[in-house]
């Protein structure tokens, strides 16, 4: 088991669904460690699309700078 199931699986106490648990952490996607920075992926010139529909990149400081709809 991937070490990170078994921390979130942890507080569990019945049986049946901590095995429930860690069969979902086992097919749950890739840990965000393997997926680019978001700074090198939304940029000015290829921005993302959040949740709600917003079009966004990430500026030099970190933070999310939404562009005006339109």
């Amino acid at each position: 088991m991937p070490a990170v199931a078994q921390l979130s699986c942890s507080g569990v106490t019945d049986g049946r669904s901590r095995l429930e648990c860690y069969d979902r952490a086992a097919r749950a996607p890739a840990s965000q460690a393997s997926r680019p920075p978001l700074s090198s992926v939304c940029t000015p010139s290829s921005p993302c699309v959040g949740p709600r529909g917003g079009v966004y990149y990430i500026a030099p400081s970190g933070y999310r700078r939404y562009l005006p709809r339109g």
